[in-house]
């Protein structure tokens, strides 16, 4: 899905007005992921997810597969409204090819901007996956918050800010293009990264958990626009039909952010800190360490980018 729908907000718009739709795209994640903590938060205090419930007819579900049902349901009828896009246009790069040795060929022509890129969002993202995996489990060991609360609370967080912030994040960037920075995806990531750390670390190191969620809100707000940034930035050094390739290596690389995301944050309790009231601690220092990983790359891929996308206004 994500390389489809990269390949037609791609086609549809160009560069200099790409980013703010990519916002809008980037919007339906973080608005799926605060509802359904939102939705789950609520439902898992009236429905009893460990006990059992009879449906009639013979079936009978968990409380928590009630849940996942429910939560999952509207995306299936939400789903049919991808017949109501029309099919845009579509542009050809100048060889004719649309294989992926091509397009590794490519990759491989333009190594300091795509490693940067792609390690870049592995590290950027792994700081969302890791608070969206250790978050509700902060809350309940360091401050003894129910699911429920948990749920409510965190997903009001993740679903405000970022949902207020994306839009202005995608038309500032787009219009900067427009006036001829070009790297401007690479030198937001340089310069919202290191803001947005400082907010969050502070929200896992501090006693007040009503403090914590306003501080982790501001930073979520400040970096909401990173992976929007990074999918604009990859749709202006390719074209024609290399966008759903180039999204789809990247999209695969960038699955490791799931895994490197909560994984670094739980090696860091067990390894280095040891007890799971520390949890708060192991989350800022990971998220530091992501952040500078992620600049370094986002610095490189910048250097890269300079070289593969000289200075303009727009471009195709």
């Amino acid at each position: 899905m994500v390389p489809s729908a990269h390949a037609i907000i791609s086609d549809s718009f160009p560069p200099e007005k790409r980013t703010l739709p990519f916002a809008f795209y980037a919007m339906g994640q973080k608005a799926g992921a605060g509802i359904a903590l939102l939705v789950g938060g609520f439902l898992a205090a009236v429905i009893v997810p460990h006990l059992s419930y009879a449906l009639g007819f013979g079936v009978s579900l968990k409380g928590w597969q009630i849940i996942l049902v429910a939560l999952g349901l509207p995306g299936i009828l939400i789903a049919f409204m991808i017949f109501a896009f029309p099919e845009p246009p579509r542009t050809r790069n100048s060889s004719g090819s649309t294989g992926y040795i091509p397009y590794l060929a490519y990759m491989r022509r333009n190594f300091a901007y795509f490693s940067g890129h792609h390690l870049g969002f592995i590290f950027a993202q792994s700081i969302y996956t890791g608070i969206m995996a250790w978050t509700p489990a902060y809350f309940t060991r360091v401050h003894g918050w129910s699911a429920a609360e948990v749920g409510f609370w965190f997903g009001a967080v993740i679903l405000v800010g970022p949902l207020v912030s994306l839009p202005a994040h995608g038309w500032i960037c787009d219009r900067l293009l427009r006036r001829g920075v070009t790297n401007v995806h690479l030198n937001y990531q340089l310069v919202m990264l290191p803001l947005g750390a400082i907010p969050i670390c502070g929200a896992y190191l501090i006693n007040d958990p009503a403090g914590g969620l306003i501080l982790l809100g501001i930073g979520m707000t400040l970096i909401a626009g990173s992976a929007a940034a990074t999918s604009a930035s990859l749709q202006l050094s390719i074209s024609g039909s290399m966008r759903g390739k180039a999204a789809s290596v990247w999209m695969l690389t960038g699955a490791l952010a799931s895994f490197v995301g909560p994984s670094g944050i739980a090696l860091v309790n067990e390894e280095l800190l040891g007890s799971e009231q520390s949890i708060g601690q192991s989350m800022a220092i990971f998220i530091t360490m992501a952040v500078v990983a992620a600049v370094l790359c986002f610095a490189l891929a910048r250097i890269g980018f300079i070289a593969l996308y000289p200075p303009r206004t727009s471009a195709e």
